[in-house]
C-alpha cells in the first residue's frame, strides 16, 4: 500500500457529560499511525470515563487544499504508471509519469511527495529511460523500497544510482524568515535554520516547516541561496499544520495544538506523539502538559497516559464555589468561586425563594476569580435567595456548573429596614383604651340590670 495510505492521522471528537446530568469539556484526541488495538485502548478508556468519542481525520484546510491536490496528483500518476509499466505498455507508462511530474510543480520539497516523485522516476527507468535511475536517486536519496512492491534488480539499481551521486563538494546555506524552521532536503530532514547542508551538485529540493506559518517548498541550487520567507497561518491552519508535522515527525508545539482547538471549535485537544513518546495537552487559556508515555507495554502506557490527560482536562475545566453564609438586603452581593483555566464566562441565576421568575447575568471571569449581582431587594424583614452558576469554556461550550434551577443554593438575607410604624389600632395603648371603654360599659349596664326599679313599688 502507498505510504500517505498509512499515515492516518485522526481526532477523537470527545462530547457528552463525565456524569449523569452534568457538562463536559470538549476535547480533540490526535492521532498519527496509531494501531487498531491502540485505537480501541483510547476509545475504551474514554468511554470508561463517561465521554462520548468519535473518529475524525484532521482536515488539511482551504489555505493546505494546493499541497493535498499535488499529493494525490502524484500517488495517482505513480499508480497508474506503476499499471501500465505492469500491462508492457512502457511508452505509455513514460508519458504518464512526464504528467505526474508536472503535478507536482511547486511542491517537490514536501518529504511525502519527493519519495512518490522517486517512484515515478524508477518505473519510467524500468520502462526503458537509463537516465531515470540517477534521477529518482538524487530526487530522493534517502528512499526505501518495499520488497514485496520492487524487485531485486530494481534495488540494487537504486543503490548503485545513490552511490554514484558523487561525492558531497557543495554547501547549501538554509535560511528562513522567521528562523527555527524544520528543514527537509531531498525528502529528509537535516536540522533547524538557519544551517549549512554538504550536498552533492546540482539542485536540491527544500521544505521548511515552521510553527504557526505556513510551510514552504523552493528548488534551490548548492553554494548559496537566498532566505525562504514563511508566511503566518490562520487559527483554520492549525488542524492541517498539526497533521502535517505529524506526518512529517515534527513534534507539535502548544501553539500549535491550541490553533487547532480553536478550529475544531473544542476546549483542548490531547496529541499522541508517538514519535516521541508523549502526549501533549493544551487548549485556549490551559497550561500546556507533556505526559511521557514510559511505561512498558505500549498499550498499559498509553492507557494510563490518556488516563493522566483526561485527569488534567477535567482538573482545568473544573468549578468550586461555597456559598456564602449570608447576605444583606439593599447590597451587592459577591460569589466567591475557583475556576480552572479552560474557562472564561460565569452564568448565574437568581430569584427570591417562592418568586416564578429567574433573574440572569454573565460575567467574565476575573483574576480574582469572583461574580457580584446587583443590589439584592432592600427588605424590612428577612428573606431568601436561591440562584445556580454555570461556567462556560474560551469556546463558548458549558462545562460545569455548581447548583441548577432544580435545585439551587440558597443563601439567607438580612432585614435592611427599620420596621413600619404600627397604625393606631394595632397599637397596644389602643387596645387598652378599648378594654378599659368596655369593661367600663360592661359593668354600668351589669349595674343598671341588678337595681331595683323604683316606679314598680305598689304599697297595699
Amino acid at each position: 500500500m502507498h505510504a500517505a495510505a498509512s499515515m492516518l492521522t485522526h481526532a477523537l471528537l470527545l462530547l457528552g457529560a463525565v456524569a449523569e446530568g452534568a457538562p463536559a469539556p470538549r476535547v480533540a484526541l490526535v492521532t498519527h499511525g496509531a494501531s487498531e488495538a491502540e485505537r480501541e485502548v483510547l476509545l475504551t478508556r474514554l468511554q470508561a470515563a463517561g465521554l462520548n468519542a468519535r473518529l475524525e481525520e484532521l482536515p488539511f484546510g482551504p489555505t493546505l487544499a494546493p499541497l493535498l491536490t499535488a499529493r494525490a496528483a502524484v500517488a495517482l500518476g505513480y499508480q497508474e504508471a506503476r499499471r501500465l509499466f505492469f500491462d508492457a505498455k512502457y511508452p505509455l507508462a513514460k508519458k504518464r509519469v512526464q504528467a505526474a511530474l508536472l503535478s507536482a510543480a511547486g511542491w517537490e520539497g514536501d518529504p511525502q511527495i519527493a519519495r512518490d516523485l522517486a517512484r515515478l522516476w524508477l518505473v519510467a527507468a524500468q520502462a526503458g529511460d537509463e537516465p531515470a535511475w540517477a534521477r529518482a536517486a538524487a530526487t530522493c536519496p534517502t528512499l526505501e523500497l518495499e520488497e514485496a512492491q520492487w524487485s531485486p534488480e530494481a534495488r540494487q539499481r537504486l543503490q548503485r544510482a545513490v552511490a554514484g551521486l558523487g561525492a558531497r563538494e557543495a554547501t547549501l546555506q538554509l535560511e528562513t524568515t522567521p528562523a527555527g524552521a524544520e528543514m527537509f532536503v531531498d525528502g529528509a530532514p537535516v536540522g533547524v535554520s538557519p544551517l549549512a547542508v554538504e550536498v552533492s551538485r546540482g539542485p536540491h529540493a527544500i521544505f521548511a516547516l515552521y510553527d504557526g506559518h505556513l510551510p514552504a517548498s523552493r528548488v534551490l541550487g548548492a553554494e548559496g541561496a537566498a532566505p525562504i520567507g514563511l508566511s503566518a497561518s490562520s487559527d483554520g491552519d492549525g488542524p492541517g499544520l498539526v497533521r502535517l508535522g505529524l506526518e512529517l515527525g515534527v513534534a507539535p508545539s502548544p501553539d500549535a495544538a491550541n490553533a487547532t482547538a480553536r478550529a475544531l471549535r473544542v476546549d483542548a485537544v490531547v496529541l499522541l506523539d508517538a514519535q516521541h513518546l508523549r502526549l501533549l495537552v493544551s487548549g485556549e487559556g490551559m497550561p500546556a502538559k507533556e505526559i511521557a508515555i514510559v511505561a512498558s507495554p505500549r498499550l498499559a502506557a498509553l492507557r494510563a497516559a490518556v488516563e493522566a490527560a483526561t485527569t488534567w482536562v477535567s482538573s482545568q475545566c473544573a468549578l468550586a464555589h461555597t456559598p456564602p453564609e449570608g447576605a444583606s438586603g439593599g447590597k451587592p452581593l459577591r460569589l466567591a468561586v475557583d475556576a480552572g483555566s479552560c474557562l472564561e464566562t460565569l452564568r448565574v441565576v437568581y430569584r427570591e425563594l417562592g418568586a416564578a421568575q429567574w433573574s440572569r447575568a454573565e460575567q467574565r471571569l476575573t483574576p480574582n476569580g469572583a461574580l457580584e449581582l446587583p443590589a439584592l431587594r432592600s427588605s424590612s424583614a428577612p428573606w431568601v435567595l436561591e440562584y445556580a452558576l454555570e461556567a462556560l469554556t474560551h469556546q463558548g461550550w458549558p462545562v460545569a456548573a455548581v447548583g441548577s434551577e432544580r435545585a439551587p443554593l440558597r443563601v439567607p438575607v438580612s432585614a435592611d429596614l427599620a420596621p413600619p410604624p404600627l397604625p393606631f389600632y394595632r397599637r397596644a395603648w389602643f387596645w387598652g383604651v378599648v378594654g378599659v371603654l368596655v369593661a367600663g360599659g360592661l359593668a354600668t349596664g351589669l349595674g343598671f340590670a341588678l337595681a331595683p326599679n323604683p316606679g314598680t313599688n305598689v304599697n297595699l
